[in-house]
């Protein structure tokens, strides 16, 4: 207050923007430490509101100061005033506190904080969907051990390749949430356990995607996105640039989709039984070989990406 600080700029000789702008900084970030001194070594505040008239900082940019740093002072300065009411109020001897006191000051702070929780998930009605959809997504990608319905998953397309990619969506999504909440709280390195699991359904996701690319899949997108994914996770983590760990993610997944489509091109331009097997017969002649009901009515367009694929598939299941 010797310094003047207290008042505020615009009753001073004329001074440069950039003058004014550390005078209010540097004012509210003292009353920040005087607040949480004061509730550290239980001592009431040493000032009030009534004593000083300096406004809050502006949020500008210049050459000194960027936009990021004053963001953080103003969110600050929305619960500034309660949380020198609160421990005023702590440190009062003198008065009794009202449970009703308590609980207007409480409904002020958090009124603040969601203020300033402007990117946060404000609205929690969503966590139960939410919640509902990483779970059946997790359900999807791993089943119980049954080898016929994973191989319908690592072949299918419709209602299961759709799965997959509702399932993708919702890990991933929290994935990248819980990483960069996790960065925000400045805990990435506390409490690894589900970060560590939301890591491995990725994984496992990436390798359900190269497997139905090796059987048959001809669309790549779906590899490249975990994979980015991933490395998006991984370089938020690492605190390292997460443009270029990504953009490397997408070639080293290019490149591996490229080498598994050129196998399995190779691979089909030998002769195998469905050629002069089941894929001569058609859809038509699978009562033949036992299957009643796969008919018309079936709809094998819901299960299939195309009709040769079910044949291979059914092929595969003869033998």
């Amino acid at each position: 207050m010797q310094l003047g600080l207290h008042r505020d700029p615009k009753h001073l000789p004329a001074i440069s923007v950039l003058q004014v702008e550390l005078r209010r900084r540097l004012w509210y970030t003292i009353l920040e430490f005087a607040v949480q001194s004061s509730l550290d070594s239980w001592v009431p505040p040493r000032i009030s509101y009534d004593e000083f008239d300096t406004e809050p900082p502006s949020n500008i940019n210049d050459e000194s100061l960027d936009e990021s740093t004053t963001e953080l002072q103003l969110a600050l300065i929305e619960s500034l005033s309660v949380c020198l009411r609160i421990v005023r109020l702590l440190n009062d001897f003198h008065s009794e506190v009202t449970y009703d006191r308590v609980l207007s000051l409480s409904c002020e702070l958090i009124d603040a904080l969601q203020a300033c929780s402007r990117w946060a998930r404000t609205n929690p009605i969503f966590h139960y969907s939410l919640k509902l959809s990483i779970d059946a997504g997790l359900a999807i990608i791993s089943p119980e051990p049954d080898p016929g319905f994973s191989r319908l998953v690592a072949i299918g397309g419709g209602v299961f390749r759709d799965g997959i990619r509702c399932a993708t969506s919702a890990i991933s999504l929290e994935l990248l949430t819980h990483v960069e909440t996790q960065r925000l709280n400045g805990m990435l390195h506390r409490t690894r356990q589900y970060l560590d699991f939301l890591k491995q359904a990725v994984r496992d996701l990436i390798s359900l995607s190269k497997e139905r690319i090796r059987q048959g899949e001809t669309n790549v997108k779906n590899h490249m996105f975990l994979s980015m994914i991933l490395a998006q996770a991984e370089a938020v983590e690492a605190r390292i640039p997460v443009e270029l760990q990504v953009a490397h993610a997408a070639r080293d997944s290019l490149e591996l989709c490229d080498d598994l489509l050129k196998l399995r091109e190779d691979t089909s331009s030998m002769p195998s039984p469905v050629d002069a097997g089941l894929g001569a017969v058609g859809m038509e002649g699978v009562q033949e070989l036992g299957f009643e009901g796969f008919g018309a009515d079936f709809g094998c367009e819901s299960f299939f990406p195309d009709t040769g694929f079910g044949h291979n598939w059914l092929g595969n299941l003869d033998s």
